[in-house]
């Protein structure tokens, strides 16, 4: 195996970029790392690793010094974990599919006896079908405006509060109003007219649209205005050309709302702390 470092996004994304769509929804922040560098810091260090020239495993480490770990061969994990070892490498963090993450981390420690290693939070993975068509009933997203946002942001901290294991409200409130600002924040409204839900694009891969921050009223839960919220947000991210919406989610017992509509499971994502 070989391990190809680049200095430059553009040519880490033109190079890699064909690999992570093989397995676009375990890899979809690869795309926000490529996409938004320009309003952020850019990643530490990317690289591919190769096996008889072909890719079999794609790595970033963001400039907080988070490992990012694509879908690959664990073996190449390995690998991986040997280079950075070589180069001395520090991490904070590592976060990715769950048997590269933890081939990664078992040869991190064997390389690295003194860290320590803490487990943060796990995600399940779903993705809609291409033309699941749902039933349409008198229910619509409107976009949210400033004149929703006390609203908005009393949600966002509610949904901040419920993540498992709690996200910063104040990053939750800021990721709504990023999306707000852009036009990418919907609530949901039912055939009375009545405000139930929210639901918002925080980013997109090539084919598909990343539904975030889905949040239903505490007092409209059980009712079915969750699942008529995401059949919404997906018949709404096709008319903006996307393919499929994924979702990432931290509720990980067998009656995950996104399994029961009938969302395809396309895998789980983990997230650890290394100190």
């Amino acid at each position: 195996m070989k391990t190809q470092s680049y200095s430059s996004i553009y040519s880490f994304r033109k190079k890699s970029e064909k690999y992570w769509q093989k397995k676009e929804s375990l890899n979809s922040l690869f795309w926000e790392f490529t996409k938004n560098h320009q309003s952020q810091p850019g990643p530490k260090w990317m690289g591919n690793i190769f096996q008889n020239h072909t890719i079999c495993l794609s790595a970033l480490i963001s400039h907080t010094s988070y490992l990012f770990l694509s879908s690959g061969h664990q073996r190449a994990s390995k690998h991986l974990a040997q280079h950075l070892a070589r180069k001395k490498v520090k991490l904070g963090g590592i976060f990715g599919p769950t048997l590269e993450v933890e081939s990664f981390l078992k040869e991190w420690k064997k390389l690295n006896p003194k860290i320590n290693i803490s487990f943060l939070k796990s995600f399940y993975i779903f993705e809609s079908f291409e033309k699941d068509y749902f039933p349409k009933d008198q229910t619509s997203l409107i976009v949210a405006t400033d004149k929703q946002w006390p609203r908005v942001a009393l949600w966002a901290k509610a949904f901040a509060a419920e993540s498992i294991p709690p996200l910063d409200p104040y990053k939750s409130i800021q990721l709504a109003k990023d999306m707000q600002k852009k036009g990418h924040l919907y609530l949901f409204k039912d055939r009375n007219g009545q405000t139930k839900g929210m639901a918002g694009f925080g980013r997109h891969t090539p084919n598909s649209s990343v539904l975030n921050m889905v949040y239903v009223n505490p007092d409209d839960r059980g009712t079915g205005i969750g699942r008529k919220l995401i059949r919404n947000a997906i018949d709404l991210g096709r008319k903006h050309g996307y393919r499929r919406c994924l979702i990432f989610s931290d509720y990980l017992k067998s009656d995950n709302l996104y399994r029961t509509i009938g969302l395809k499971e396309k895998g789980m994502v983990v997230e650890k702390f290394i100190s």
